[in-house]
């Protein structure tokens, strides 16, 4: 009777162990997907909505002269980066802040065959740290972060979620370049593309009009073609200058009015009002309405 019992006592321990064996197996094989999705160990602590709200601190609008994008803060004091394309034909972008308040930046570098550019703000926000490329998985999940539709669909930046597809180097402008799932619209470019940790992976660039396919400008290249910039003997070679002529002719001169109030400078502005225009006012009342 006893070898019985301890035969049955036997079959049940060596039952749980390799059932317990099993369990593990499962739940390591579920710990272990989850990995790669996310893109390794190190960021399977990393929370999404916590990185969503970190990263929206740093995120901007950007209006150009023609056109509306995104932005964000890479370094501190106020120092943004956007695309190229956003600012094309505009050299002092007005920029919306996260609290929906407004400064008129200062585009101090641009490089148009890499489609980046960076706006100075008096405003410092909070820097996003770049990622290095080298650990993005194969369908790892990221975020795209930004304004699609820019004004016209006002409120915080919005969130795309989608996976890292792979990278293509451009050899004509040597740009690298992070395919995804994602679906791109207007508005969204200049924005950070972000890892789950909210470290930027990319900036936001171009898509299919049909959807399915979102581009963005590597970290590694945004390294690059920022220290290429910052190193340049003209920064400001792709950027269309703003001349301030007013004593030219009376159509400078209103130009150049207009121009000081789109830069911000009323002083400057109020100096190239008349006498019978002012009326008397002083510059405090003026500015004030």
């Amino acid at each position: 009777m006893r070898n019985i019992i301890k035969m049955f006592l036997v079959i049940f321990l060596v039952g749980t162990f390799a059932y317990t064996g099993y369990e593990i197996s499962r739940l390591s094989n579920r710990v272990q997907k989850i990995e790669n999705k996310l893109g390794g160990p190190k960021k399977i602590a990393c929370n999404e909505r916590d990185t969503v709200e970190k990263v929206r601190r740093s995120v901007v609008r950007v209006v150009g002269g023609e056109s509306e994008g995104s932005g964000f803060a890479i370094q501190k004091g106020g120092f943004i980066l956007t695309n190229f394309h956003v600012i094309v034909s505009e050299p002092d972008p007005k920029v919306i802040l996260p609290d929906n308040t407004f400064e008129t930046g200062q585009v101090i570098m641009a490089d148009k065959d890499a489609d980046l550019a960076v706006i100075k703000i008096k405003k410092d926000l909070p820097a996003v740290s770049l990622a290095r490329l080298g650990g993005i998985n194969p369908a790892e999940e990221i975020l795209a972060i930004g304004y699609p539709l820019g004004g016209s669909l006002p409120g915080e930046s919005s969130v795309i979620r989608g996976a890292f597809s792979r990278c293509a180097k451009d050899k004509k402008n040597g740009v690298q370049y992070l395919q995804t799932d994602m679906t791109m619209v207007s508005g969204i470019s200049g924005g950070p593309m972000v890892n789950i940790c909210g470290e930027v992976v990319g900036i936001n660039t171009s898509g299919l009009l049909l959807g399915g396919m979102g581009m963005a400008i590597s970290s590694d290249s945004i390294n690059e073609k920022c220290h290429q910039m910052s190193i340049s003997k003209d920064p400001l070679k792709d950027v269309r200058k703003t001349i301030f002529e007013p004593n030219k002719n009376a159509l400078e001169a209103v130009r150049a009015f207009y121009n000081y109030l789109k830069a911000r400078r009323l002083e400057k502005a109020f100096e190239l009002l008349s006498d019978n225009f002012v009326m008397g006012y002083s510059f405090e009342q003026w500015a004030w309405g």
